[in-house]
């Protein structure tokens, strides 16, 4: 048996032997009026005994658009490892080592990242910004030392007679309640401080056009100091010319609308708000308590994959059982790579069905979802970034022509994913009569 794990993001991921090739195909069509059906799907096509493609590197020079092969800051290496389905770039960067990327769509990050990293290490070398920081940290010391906490009952530890604890005790009272003031000064201090310092980190990503909760642990640390200095030590911060950085500008172009818009969210909530916004969203969808509070306690979806996944799935409104895609990425989410995996395919699937490819349900088959059309074919979108034709790839196809709807077998099927797919997986698709639509969200790609 399949599990949905191993299906959805396990899709034939060796490559073949020779030069490389990636086939363009364009954009799905708009299905305002159905293409004509295809002859009827026959029996499921046993294992090829022919070879399988085995080439396990890409050329970056090749897959990548030029700008996203080097600039003024990184290098990516030529060698694109693939594996399951994911391409896997090694960044050379001038000033901070080598970042890994998993993913077309972290390729697009990293780039950024490093982009934003030299831009903040620019101006925290300035004078302007250690005079904001010492600031900053003055503020914190301050409102320390004005509430120090107790360290023990002071009376309990007086060991007199009575009268002498009467007297011990005489203006306890009086102190407790400037402590308590103190105390609660203390607190909404630190309270106003924790926000300000998150909004002014936020308000930082967005001029830089970065994840405020990326995993990138560098840049992390930068932000924070930068958000320090922003809110509690008055710093201003300028673009500059960096602001005109041509691979940032690209990389956000090529992230799409659908990213654009999820960011606006991001950039202007907290992650507290966020998250019960999400939950909201998910409920109103009909997906159920137990579903979207699971889905939300996954940490390995961070507030932005969260919303990300609650935005797409808002654009299936009217679609039944969306419950069965979330309660499949929730328990399958073990990792980083696995909460992009199911981002970016709620994202396609969102984008499917805004280009009229009308998806009525997700059901599932053997522990992994997929998409029942009105008129009654199979769509089956995913998050990959090179298909190629192996075992896994087979297996994949075989387990679709399995698949009945209503006790029969669909007149199609349909495969679309977000990367680029090699002529012989295409080939061997179409000749198992099924549709393989490649490069719908094709990122950093030729």
């Amino acid at each position: 048996m399949i599990t949905s794990h191993t299906f959805l993001i396990a899709c034939g991921f060796t490559l073949a032997t020779g030069v490389v090739m990636i086939s363009a195909q364009s954009p799905l069509p708009q299905r305002a009026v159905d293409p004509p059906l295809p002859p009827p799907i026959p029996a499921p096509v046993p294992p090829d005994s022919g070879e399988y493609e085995n080439v396990l590197t890409l050329k970056a020079s090749q897959i990548l658009q030029s700008v996203f092969v080097s600039g003024p800051h990184f290098q990516v290496r030529e060698g694109v490892t693939t594996n399951w389905g994911v391409n896997t770039y090694a960044i050379d960067s001038t000033f901070y080592g080598t970042y890994l990327a998993f993913g077309n769509g972290q390729l697009l990050d990293r780039i950024a990242e490093i982009s934003a990293i030299k831009r903040l290490d620019d101006v925290m070398r300035t004078e302007d910004y250690r005079d904001a920081l010492h600031e900053a940290s003055d503020e914190e010391e301050d409102a320390a030392e004005d509430y120090v906490p107790p360290t023990q009952d002071s009376l309990q530890e007086v060991h007199t007679t009575g009268i002498g604890k009467f007297f011990q005790r005489l203006g306890q009272d009086i102190k407790k309640e400037h402590n308590d003031e103190k105390r609660r000064d203390y607190q909404s201090f630190a309270i106003k401080s924790t926000a300000g310092v998150a909004k002014a980190k936020r308000d930082l990503c967005r001029k830089l056009g970065i994840n405020p909760y990326t995993t990138n642990a560098a840049l992390q640390s930068r932000l924070d100091g930068m958000s320090r200095a922003l809110a509690l030590g008055g710093f201003k911060f300028v673009m500059g010319e960096a602001s005109a950085d041509p691979v940032a500008a690209a990389a956000a172009l090529n992230r799409g609308t659908a990213a654009a818009q999820i960011a606006l969210e991001i950039y202007d909530k907290d992650e507290n708000t966020l998250r019960t916004g999400n939950l909201t969203e998910l409920q109103l969808l009909g997906v159920g308590p137990p579903d979207s509070t699971a889905f939300l306690a996954n940490r390995q979806f961070t507030p932005w994959r969260q919303t990300q996944v609650a935005k797409s799935l808002r654009a299936l409104a009217g679609v039944t059982g969306l419950e069965n895609f979330l309660r499949d990425a929730t328990a399958s989410t073990t990792e980083e790579t696995d909460a992009i995996f199911y981002a970016e395919t709620a994202q396609l699937m969102a984008q499917l069905q805004q280009a009229q490819w009308q998806i009525a349900r997700i059901e599932r088959h053997e522990n992994a979802p997929y998409c029942v059309l009105k008129d009654g074919s199979i769509l089956l979108a995913l998050h990959w970034d090179y298909a190629s034709w192996t075992p896994l790839a087979d297996r994949c196809t075989r387990w679709l022509q399995t698949i009945q709807i209503n006790g029969k077998q669909p007149t199609t099927i349909t495969i679309a994913i977000t990367g680029a797919a090699s002529p012989r997986c295409r080939q061997e698709m179409e000749k198992r009569r099924i549709r393989l639509l490649d490069r719908q969200n094709k990122g950093p790609l030729n």
